[in-house]
């Protein structure tokens, strides 16, 4: 904002000190050219400020790969993170549902989801779901970009490592 600023009182001050030279009394030449001067200076320093601006911070470049080992505990104990590379944050969500059965007794339904968010943001290739030491129920990936991904699983997890792999 205050670039405009500058840009316009630039202007105002070229404008008026050319002006100026026209009307009685008289000024020197050199308060006319002096003025011109700082309003023309005044304005390309305006024009830099908003170019510099324009072109904004630079991306790095997309990540090959990215990795993400956490610890699932069979308690409601949110995961331990292992280890991660190129990740920026993960969220681990469980869905508690209540159902009722034929006998009328209340179960609970657990549906965990994970969020992962990348960065620097990867090359859109493949997403792995995995576990050394655990199988896995059903899962699929709901949503994966450059930016992040949305894994769901049908039930809760059981103790173990999970692995999310984002490799070419």
């Amino acid at each position: 904002m205050i670039d405009r600023g500058i840009g316009i009182a630039g202007i105002a001050l070229s404008v008026i000190f050319s002006a100026l030279q026209f009307f009685q009394p008289q000024i020197p030449i050199w308060v006319s050219v002096s003025g011109i001067g700082v309003g023309v200076l005044m304005l390309g320093i305006s024009l830099g400020v908003m170019w510099s601006d324009r072109k904004g911070p630079r991306r790095a470049e997309p990540a090959d790969n990215a990795f993400l080992r956490l610890h699932i505990y069979r308690d409601h104990r949110t995961p331990e993170r292992l280890e991660a590379r190129n990740i920026f944050r993960w969220y681990y969500l469980n869905h508690i549902l209540i159902a009722i059965t034929a006998e009328r007794k209340n179960e609970e339904v657990v549906l965990p989801t994970l969020f992962v968010t990348f960065d620097p943001d990867v090359q859109i290739t493949s997403l792995k779901v995995r576990s050394p030491d655990m199988k896995l129920p059903r899962h699929e990936v709901k949503d994966f970009n450059q930016k992040f991904a949305i894994i769901t699983f049908s039930e809760k997890l059981k103790e173990g490592t999970l692995e999310i792999m984002v490799e070419p």
